[in-house]
C-alpha cells in the first residue's frame, strides 16, 4: 500500500481496528507504521484510545516478540525497545 494511497479518506471503526491490529503484527513502532502506511500518528493514537476506551479488543496480550539474546555466536552489540503505555506515553530504550 502506498503512502498517498488512502489520503484524505475516511476511515471508519474497522478499518482503524484492522490497521491497529496490523501495526502490532508488524513490530513496527507506531510512528515507523504509520509513515509507511500514509497514516497521521496522532490519528492513529486517538483511534487507538478511542477502541480501548470502547472495550474493543486492539492488541493480543498473548503475543510475546521473543528477544534473541545472542546473534550468530555473538552477543548484540546493541537494543532498541519501546513500550506503548498507552494515553500517548511511550517509553524507549537504547543501548548502543
Amino acid at each position: 500500500m502506498s503512502a498517498t494511497s488512502h489520503a484524505g479518506k475516511r476511515r471508519d471503526r474497522e478499518e482503524w481496528q484492522r490497521l491497529i491490529t496490523q501495526q502490532q503484527s508488524s513490530h513496527l513502532s507506531q510512528k515507523t507504521y504509520c509513515q509507511q502506511h500514509g497514516l497521521g500518528l496522532s490519528t492513529f493514537q486517538y483511534w487507538k484510545r478511542k477502541l480501548v476506551s470502547a472495550g474493543l479488543p486492539v492488541s493480543s496480550a498473548d503475543a510475546w516478540l521473543e528477544l534473541p539474546s545472542a546473534v550468530e555466536g555473538s552477543l548484540l552489540s546493541g537494543w532498541d525497545i519501546e513500550l506503548e503505555l498507552g494515553h500517548g506515553v511511550c517509553l524507549r530504550f537504547k543501548q548502543h
